[in-house]
């Protein structure tokens, strides 16, 4: 799986499916400094929109090698807005606190695996 780049341009529908290009088995989840969760109505916001106005040409190279922890916080220092990884479990997504320090990579092979798992338990 080779890195992809994330930019200020993007929104965060368009982040989110570029993001699952990459990764089916895992979802981003973003939150603004103030208001919390992003939602829907915020779906087509720049993500250059969050951050600071003297730099909206921001750039994060998302590499597969990367813990959830080190692209968590790269996010937030790029583009102003924070991000979760959450991963998928069966029918639901679960948060990723306790094996953040996992890659990216790992992180989806254990969703696969539980995609996997699930489906053949039914």
């Amino acid at each position: 799986m080779k890195p992809f780049e994330l930019t200020s341009a993007h929104s965060t529908q368009q982040a989110s499916q570029r993001w699952e290009r990459h990764f089916p088995f895992l979802k981003l989840q973003f939150f603004t400094p103030l208001a919390g969760l992003v939602d829907d109505t915020q779906s087509q916001v720049p993500l250059g929109a969050w951050q600071d106005p003297t730099d909206r040409s921001a750039r994060l190279t998302v590499d597969p090698a990367m813990s959830v922890r080190d692209f968590e916080r790269l996010f937030q220092e790029t583009f102003g807005l924070r991000v979760e990884v959450l991963r998928k479990m069966g029918y639901t997504w679960d948060d990723t606190e306790y094996t953040r320090h996992w890659t990216l990579h790992e992180q989806n092979s254990k969703g696969k695996e539980l995609a996997m798992a699930f489906q053949a338990g039914k």
